[in-house]
């Protein structure tokens, strides 16, 4: 195969990466010590996959900033006809919605101009009744959207209003169509927080989503669905202001696409591993992640081990059909929280998710035993797929990542300094 499936490209130095040219053809394996990127390339590769999928909603998102201050006027407009019509405050008052998508444009225009009229209507109304719905505060708050002043015919601003937004909206549309690249790039740059290097590539086929002669974002085929599982401690954590996957994880949690629950990925979790099983009951008041033991007794998924949390995670996922042949699994560090025993364990779930189902997964690790339980499973499962990548330190106290194939040898030699450190201690220790 001349072309990898997934390519990602750093060929200069981005944070603490000097360079990196990594493939993804199904099991990928960077290891290497805190602090060497590795991280980095989870996110790179999360963002750039999430966003090159759902391309709508980073439109939309932006969108949604563009229209902002014409949001602040059906605000106002809203929360008037409310509380004219039940005559009195109103706590709670639900606040004009956004636009959820740019599919749903058309329909959500028609939404604006029906509110209009209503406030239009409405405020005819009162106006015989020798009062107005139109406070000073309202105008000036539109007349700042629509970037004049002084006019208060309320037929012409709700018309220039409507123009506006109309405006916005058709020419995001248009940009939908090209999916021009500096888009991604800027939103990958603001949720790295580092200016990304133009000479960064992310690629499928061969077909670039990001790249430095990249102009249009490519349409993925290979995956459909990326999951960034980054730590186990998320599951159940309100992700308000947390990082965007968490909120995603836990809605995946909960969301079932119809997944079909059973066989021997099945058992493997819930026989050999937890002897119990994770479940979501939607019409439970609280707790409605639980943990179930075989023994009959149940616990708040929330309140269990993180060793019991991890393996939940992966459970529910394949309960819920988010685990497929074209869902990339990008896992960092899976073996924090995890005894031994059971980082062979999950190594043996990895391999076992991509031969039975065709999930691909990028791991980050820096565990021999991850390593060499995932080196010396894989031909017990006939996953020929794997690929393994150190991090190696240069002299400007950044990595390179060289490919090992599957020879692991120099990821247990990098490891060995930590004996080397512990010989150093102990002998300079005798000496004071």
């Amino acid at each position: 195969m001349d072309k990898h499936l997934i390519e990602i490209s750093i060929p200069e130095k981005f944070r603490a990466i000097n360079k990196a040219d990594i493939w993804l053809d199904g099991i990928t394996v960077v290891s290497g010590i805190n602090g060497c990127g590795k991280s980095t390339i989870s996110k790179l590769l999360y963002q750039t996959y999430k966003y090159s999928i759902h391309y709508n909603h980073l439109i939309t998102n932006d969108v949604n900033d563009r229209l902002k201050p014409y949001y602040d006027v059906l605000n106002q407009l809203y929360t008037l006809i409310t509380v004219h019509r039940r005559q009195g405050p109103v706590y709670g008052i639900r606040r004009w919605r956004y636009l959820n998508s740019l599919d749903n444009a058309e329909k959500y225009l028609k939404d604006v101009a029906e509110l209009c009229d209503n406030f239009l209507e409405l405020e005819k109304q009162v106006n015989s009744e020798g009062d107005t719905l139109m406070t000073d505060r309202t105008w000036r708050i539109m007349w700042s959207s629509l970037g004049r002043e002084g006019d208060k015919d309320l037929v012409s601003n709700f018309d220039q209003l409507q123009d506006q937004m109309n405006s916005v909206i058709k020419d995001s549309l248009e940009v939908l169509q090209e999916r021009p690249c500096k888009i991604l790039r800027n939103k990958i740059t603001e949720y790295l927080r580092n200016e990304l290097p133009p000479t960064i590539e992310v690629s499928e086929y061969g077909d670039s989503f990001i790249g430095k002669k990249t102009n249009a974002v490519a349409l993925p085929h290979y995956i459909q669905r990326v999951i960034y599982l980054d730590t186990p401690m998320m599951l159940g954590i309100d992700p308000f202001n947390g990082p965007e996957n968490w909120e995603e994880l836990n809605a995946y949690l909960k969301e079932p696409l119809g997944g079909n629950y059973g066989g021997i990925i099945k058992d493997t979790i819930q026989k050999d591993i937890l002897h119990g099983e994770a479940v979501y009951d939607e019409d439970a008041i609280e707790d409605d992640l639980t943990f179930r033991r075989e023994d009959g007794k149940v616990f708040e998924l929330f309140d269990c081990a993180t060793g019991v949390k991890s393996f939940s995670i992966l459970q529910l996922l394949y309960k819920n059909g988010y685990l497929r042949n074209d869902t990339l699994l990008i896992v960092d560090e899976p073996e924090a929280h995890l005894h031994p025993q059971w980082i062979v364990e999950y190594a043996r779930l990895i391999l076992l998710l991509h031969k039975e189902i065709g999930v691909k997964f990028f791991i980050a690790s820096h565990s021999t035993d991850m390593v060499g339980a995932l080196k010396e499973i894989a031909p017990v499962y006939e996953v020929a797929d794997l690929n393994f990548y150190v991090a190696e330190e240069t002299d400007n106290l950044c990595y390179n990542y060289r490919y090992l194939a599957d020879d692991v040898e120099p990821i247990f030699a990098s490891f060995n300094k930590s004996y080397e450190k512990l010989d150093y201690f102990v002998s300079h220790g005798k000496e004071q």
